[in-house]
Parts: structure tokens; C-alpha cells; sequence
């Protein structure tokens, strides 16, 4: 089954089948494999549907899309009615449900891109273009940075993660060595890339997981993010936390919808722009490497997750080990990454 949750209106996918492109002209060949990626996401997938119980049932011997759907073995679908209710009564609701979800609505394109700036999530309406949901099962080819190669500067050499920003309210960067080196030729430009413009209805989850080392100065640490997060100037609350550790060797970004591997890790410029030689690998949510990466702590951002989670779990909720911080700043709450994968009460 898919990483990926659908929250889905049952018009969305009745307007979604009825708009398959129709293939017999080159021109049209495109739209066509776009149409079919996309379906095969939602035919692995776990999608919460506007209907209750009784109705699903009822029209599972009656409408081809949902029919074709469930005929799959793998989509698994769930009445929840409830939820799309509250959901229209107030847009509030949508920040309930899990952080890695797609909303596919019976809305116009104008009111879910307003509903993304909102929220930091994926919302598709029935103007949808089909380009926009095949993004998260793309293949984004992998970024080779040479060592050496001189650029105008750190923040012109990170602008290539525009080229695959998707929305988003949290982040979780994991690397021993992110606070070593020239971090602060790195750190704010990763930040200032990935990071959303606007957020009006919801706050920014920032989690950065480092190495468990002896003479580091933690809270000077967290007070230079502090610094980095107030340069951002973004319009809305960025809460932050430092864990540290000593079981993960590995670097790895996650946001709701993007894994990114770093070989060498983050720390990859430095003030001139050259830079260190690696291999930045991109995995949207709906699509997987199919098998473990040598330099990736596991097969899918899921079970890294599950990682990460079982890291902060263990950590003491003052963040001192004995007289010791191995976590500092905002430790009141849990990054939306982190939760389970169920609708939140």
C-alpha cells in the first residue's frame, strides 16, 4: 500500500474517471500516462470517502469507479463521512487529519489552492490538471554536486529545491554533521527553499536531528536557528527542537510529501560555493526506490519515519541526560511527522 492517505470526495473520483484521456492521438499521450500513474496511486492507497457506511457499501455493486478501486485488492476504502462534514462547516477540520495526506475535493482549482496556502497541503478539485497529482509519483532524477565546482554563492546552489518544493507544514532533517562545518552557508538556504511562503491557518513543524557529541554547545546551537528562522521573515509560527543522538549515520530530509538522501549530507557549500562531492537523491511520496538505498537509513520515508519516531520517544522530556541537553528548544510538541498515521482527535 501506498505511504500516501486520500481524503477524496466521492464527485472528485466520479469526475476523475469520466475525464480519461482519450490516447489515439500523439498529442494526447501524455495526459494519458499521467492519467494511468495516477490511478494506479489511488489503486494502492487508503482513501477516507464523504459516504457512510451503508452508502459505500451500497454503491460498491454499482459505481465503476469506486468498483474498480476496491477490485484492486490493495486501495482500501473507508467511510468517513463525518470528517467531510465538519470539513465543510469550518476548514479548521482539515488540520486533523494525518500530515501526509492528499484532499481530493469537489471544489474549484482557485478554492484548493487557497485551502493549500492555508493548511501546507496537497488539495486537488475537479479543475485539477492531471500533471499536478502525477508530481507525487514522478521521477525526479538524481543531482550529482561536484566537488570544487564554483557557483555564485550557497544561497543560488540550494535554489534548486524549488524545482521540487511541494506544499508543506513540517520538516525533519536528519544529519550528524548539519551543525558542523559551514552550516550557516547551508542551513538557511534549505530552510528558505523548502519552506512555504504563507501558512494562515496552520503553524510550521521543525525538527533537526543531530549527533550525540561531547562539547558541543547545544543551546548555542539552537540559539543560532533561532537567529536563521527569524532571517526567514516567514508570516507564521516556525516551532523548533534539536534532538541529538548517536544510533543514526545516516542524512535524510522529510517534509509531508519528499524524501531527500544526501551521500555526504547537508553541509554541502561553502561561502565561495563549491562544493563537496555528492548524490542528492529526490522521492516524492508516491514513489519509493524499490529498494534500500546504501546511504538511506531504510526502503521508504515511512519506516524512516518510524526511526525518527522511536528517537524522540526515548528522549527524556527535559532533554538532559543527567547534566547533560541532548535536546533542546521548543520540546512541548511533537512534529505533525511524527504522528500516527489516524485522523486526530
Amino acid at each position: 500500500m501506498s505511504e500516501l492517505k486520500i481524503f477524496a470526495q466521492k464527485a472528485f473520483l466520479d469526475h476523475f474517471f469520466q475525464q480519461k484521456p482519450v490516447g489515439d492521438i500523439e498529442e494526447e499521450e501524455d495526459k494519458v500516462m499521467a492519467w494511468l500513474e495516477a490511478k494506479r496511486l489511488l489503486g494502492r492507497s487508503e482513501i477516507e470517502l464523504d459516504l457512510d457506511l451503508d452508502t459505500l457499501k451500497s454503491l460498491l455493486s454499482e459505481n465503476l469507479p469506486l468498483l474498480s478501486l476496491h477490485k484492486t485488492g490493495a486501495c482500501k476504502l473507508v467511510p468517513n463521512s463525518e470528517f467531510f462534514r465538519k470539513a465543510l462547516e469550518d476548514s479548521a477540520e482539515y488540520a486533523q487529519a494525518p500530515s501526509r495526506v492528499v484532499f481530493m475535493l469537489d471544489r474549484k482549482a482557485e478554492d484548493c489552492r487557497q485551502l493549500k496556502t492555508e493548511h501546507g497541503l496537497f488539495f486537488l478539485g475537479t479543475e485539477m490538471e492531471i500533471q499536478e497529482f502525477q508530481s507525487l509519483v514522478e521521477h525526479i532524477e538524481p543531482l550529482v554536486i561536484k566537488k570544487g565546482n564554483v557557483n555564485p554563492g550557497p544561497k543560488q546552489n540550494w535554489s534548486f529545491l524549488k524545482k521540487v518544493s511541494y506544499p508543506s507544514n513540517a520538516l525533519i532533517i536528519q544529519d550528524n554533521y548539519l551543525f558542523s562545518g559551514f552550516y550557516e552557508c547551508n542551513l538557511p538556504h534549505i530552510l528558505d527553499n523548502l519552506l512555504p511562503a504563507q501558512l494562515s491557518r496552520s503553524d510550521f513543524h521543525l525538527t533537526i536531528i543531530a549527533s550525540e557529541k561531547s562539547g558541543v554547545d547545544l543551546e548555542k546551537k539552537y540559539a543560532d536557528l533561532l537567529k536563521i528562522i527569524q532571517d526567514l521573515s516567514r508570516p507564521y509560527t516556525i516551532r523548533s527542537q534539536i534532538f541529538t543522538t548517536n544510533k543514526l549515520h545516516d542524512r535524510e530530509l522529510i517534509t509531508n510529501y519528499l524524501w531527500i538522501n544526501s551521500g555526504f549530507g547537508f553541509n554541502i557549500f561553502n561561502y565561495k560555493g563549491q562544493g563537496r562531492q555528492t548524490t542528492l537523491s529526490f522521492y516524492p511520496i508516491g514513489r519509493t526506490p524499490g529498494k534500500k538505498l546504501d546511504t538511506a537509513l531504510a526502503e521508504s520515508s515511512s519506516e524512516i519515519l518510524q526511526i525518527f519516531r522511536k528517537i524522540v520517544d526515548e528522549m527524556p522530556q527535559n532533554g538532559m541526560m543527567g547534566s547533560t541537553p541532548v535536546a533542546v528548544g521548543d520540546l512541548s510538541f511533537r512534529n505533525r511527522l511524527l504522528e500516527d498515521g489516524v485522523v486526530r482527535k
